[in-house]
């Protein structure tokens, strides 16, 4: 029997000794197999505990319940985006090592069916037949908490994640907001100088023609125009929102139009029907 193993892979050494016979080891291959193969589970089953340990170390925002200061920064993120990019790999790692464990689970149920289904035939190589499929069950069991293990990582993972975007988001909102009303209140100061620069602009060109006594009535009655239609500009566009039956728009478009089905001439009359 020939075992590949790779480069890496733990050394599985096979001896035989000179009494096994006497003591009914008969070394059959489906025994020997079965014996390098849980060798080989529990090494991998090794690596991969390696592999939760790290991920506990690297997710271990945990902490952060009990400091209330870096609890708060894990709801920034850098300039970076170290943050993440840190959950984006995570959960994206998580995820082909819970796939991996899986087909380890799926390949492992296999090999202990084709065991079961060749058990031996002798007393003692029954025995340590029943052992060797309590061993495998033992390994299955560890393979099974070790994939449930990843998967709360990839969860949590995922919460930090999303955790970190809902807190960006109002953190954006919040600064969009305040941007907002800047830019709304240097509109309101632009504003407030219009009237003013349209009529000195206008002055400056006809100096000749009006007088000052003119632009002294013409510049505060320009301005409280203005001001007026500035100030009450949602009322103006309720007032002429055509879907509004109480708008201005609306009942001069019924006063047209009831002109319209009642004139004397019948192409208008059938277009105000029509209408």
């Amino acid at each position: 029997m020939i075992c590949l193993r790779p480069t890496r892979f733990p050394l599985l050494n096979y001896s035989e000794k000179i009494d096994d016979l006497d003591r009914g080891n008969m070394h059959e291959m489906i025994s020997e197999m079965s014996g390098f193969i849980h060798k080989g589970v529990l090494a991998v089953v090794s690596r991969w505990e390696q592999i939760a340990e790290f991920f506990d170390q690297i997710l271990s925002e945990r902490k952060g319940l009990f400091n209330p200061e870096y609890h708060d920064s894990l709801l920034t993120d850098d300039g970076i985006f170290s943050r993440s990019k840190k959950y984006f790999w995570a959960i994206g790692f998580l995820e082909e090592v819970v796939n991996s464990i899986s087909d380890n689970i799926l390949q492992l149920k296999r090999f202990v069916e084709l065991v079961r289904v060749n058990a031996p035939t002798g007393e003692n190589q029954r025995r340590d037949f029943q052992f060797s499929i309590k061993k495998h069950h033992r390994t299955l069991q560890k393979l099974q908490l070790l994939k449930t293990r990843f998967l709360h990582k990839k969860a949590e993972a995922m919460a930090l994640r999303d955790g970190l975007f809902s807190a960006s988001a109002v953190i954006e909102s919040r600064a969009s907001t305040h941007l907002g009303e800047n830019i709304k209140l240097l509109t309101f100061v632009s504003i407030f100088f219009l009237p003013l620069t349209f009529c000195t602009s206008f002055w400056s060109i006809n100096n000749t023609l009006f007088s000052l006594l003119a632009f002294a009535v013409v510049m505060p009655t320009v301005s409280i125009f203005t001001y007026a239609i500035v100030f009450n500009l949602d009322n103006i566009a309720w007032l002429l929102k055509p879907t509004s039956r109480s708008s201005l728009l609306h009942r001069f478009v019924e006063y047209q139009i009831d002109g319209m089905r009642n004139d004397k001439d019948i192409v208008w009359k059938e277009r105000g029907v029509s209408m």
